[in-house]
């Protein structure tokens, strides 16, 4: 694992993806072709729901949609970062429909017989050796493009230069060692897999994402209402200064900042001159301060 873990970021592991894409279409080919071989149950039983299939089959499906650790890394090496969603959504579909190919075979050719790791149930042959070997390799490539958040996460943390040198071998060697040692130290680590994908992916995919969206959403300049003598607009709070050039022949912002700033309720001309001031319309009836707290906009226009 570890020469192919030295590799820097999801930019320099494209053909790492690309292998890790045709060792899952082979997997998933070689898994239908032990199932349709393997003797099946003349009767197989067919169970119905329950919640505790339920329950274990979330913690499990779970996993499959468990790129939030890597979606961001990803996202800045992108080419056309605005694509991410269209990505995500095509490898979503691809890989359901490998999982849904699968459970059907399985589950009518088999029912409630299957383990959990089908490769575990079927009988020994040449596909289902080389299905395993190849799981073996996608395990491998997975674990070098998932562990790239935790990898730069840590790096940044202690130091470690972006380019190449002895020090990141040293850090991601060292993860690599810890993470093997925690692998092979725990008796049962299926359990622990299965307890978090069912207890932390659930709330880190489907809750705390939708969340953290709407409060970044809130802390954007919200909608505003801007009464023009009848009419109302509606405009950004960051926009302001647009509206207050609409149809004013004012010279300059320095002009038109001073006058508001001096008026006793700042407005600005509306389909008038400068040198009529008596036929202002005033578009604003806050205080003053109001005008104040947005000169930062008005600034950065």
């Amino acid at each position: 694992l570890c020469p192919i873990m030295w590799l820097g970021s999801p930019k320099d592991m494209k053909w790492v993806a690309v292998i890790s894409v045709g060792t899952v279409l082979s997997v998933s080919v070689l898994t239908w072709t032990s199932l349709l071989t393997a003797e099946p149950i003349v009767s197989p039983h067919i169970p119905g729901p329950s919640w505790e299939a339920f329950c274990i089959a979330y913690g499990i499906l779970a996993f499959q949609f468990d790129i939030h650790p890597v979606i961001l890394t990803v996202q800045v090496d992108m080419a056309e970062k605005k694509k991410l969603g269209h990505a995500i959504l095509g490898a979503f579909s691809v890989t359901g429909s490998l999982f849904l190919v699968t459970c059907l075979i399985a589950f009518f050719r088999f029912g409630d017989s299957v383990r959990y790791n089908l490769l575990q149930g079927l009988p020994p042959s040449r596909a289902l050796l080389a299905d395993e070997l190849l799981v073996t390799v996608q395990i491998c490539l997975s674990m070098v493009v998932s562990g790239t958040a935790l990898f730069q996460d840590v790096e940044h943390k202690l130091g470690v230069p972006k380019e190449f040198t002895w020090k990141r071998c040293v850090v991601r060697s060292s993860l690599v060692l810890l993470a093997v040692l925690l692998g092979e130290t725990v008796p049962r680590f299926d359990l622990v897999m299965g307890l978090i994908g069912g207890a932390l992916t659930g709330p880190l995919m489907f809750i705390l994402p939708p969340l953290f969206y709407a409060r970044l959403r809130a802390m954007q300049p919200q909608p505003v209402m801007v009464a023009v003598g009848g009419t109302t607009f509606r405009g950004l709070r960051s926009n302001l200064v647009t509206i207050l050039d609409i149809h004013t022949t004012v010279d300059g912002f320095e002009d038109l900042r001073s006058q508001a700033l001096s008026a006793d309720n700042y407005g600005t001309f509306v389909n008038t001159n400068k040198a009529s001031p008596h036929h202002r319309d005033e578009i604003f009836d806050s205080p003053r301060a109001h005008l104040l707290q947005n000169a930062s906009y008005f600034r950065e226009q």
